[in-house]
């Protein structure tokens, strides 16, 4: 089973940002530099609500692990209802860190989902190398930004489509 849990263990160990940040609800461990699992990259995307997306990636073939969460915001530690109600700095999102494995999917898929999803207002593709920032731009010129801090959700947020036996969006 492709699990938060994973890939938040598997992203924390200190260094530099993109980061992710201890929030005392969600499943990680600590505070570090994200990282990925030998041979696989990080993506990121916003959309205003993250439990469709994130189903929408999980089915992915050579998507490795998904974990929901909040970008974009000044706050430490927001929560889905600060982040809902715009309160988290005004500029959190609802976000889906996705982990895959390049050679069995590429960013340019990831992408495609992304569009997919019919992004709107508050929607972001996160970079994390000048790669991403390039396909992205190219594709969503102002929904593109470098990723940052990245604020795991609480727990019952993860896989929540799955969790609650609910189909995977079309």
């Amino acid at each position: 089973m492709k699990s938060a849990a994973v890939l938040a263990l598997a992203a924390v160990a200190g260094g530099l940002p993109p980061t992710v940040g201890t929030h005392p609800g969600g499943v990680a461990p600590g505070g570090g530099a994200l990282h990925a699992a030998p041979g696989r990259r990080l993506a990121a995307f916003s959309r205003g609500c993250f439990w469709g997306m994130e189903a929408r990636f999980r089915a992915l073939p050579g998507v490795a692990a998904t974990a929901v969460g909040y970008m974009g915001g000044s706050e430490t530690n927001p929560t889905y209802e600060s982040v809902h109600a715009r309160r988290s700095g005004a500029r959190h999102v609802e976000t889906v860190l996705v982990e895959y494995d390049p050679h069995r999917i590429g960013y340019g898929a990831l992408l495609d989902v992304f569009a997919a999803s019919r992004p709107g207002l508050r929607s972001v593709a996160w970079s994390f190398d000048e790669e991403q920032r390039a396909a992205a731009q190219a594709r969503f010129p102002e929904k593109t930004r470098p990723a940052g801090t990245f604020w795991l959700a609480e727990e019952r947020h993860q896989q929540y489509n799955e969790r609650h036996g609910m189909a995977c969006p079309a």
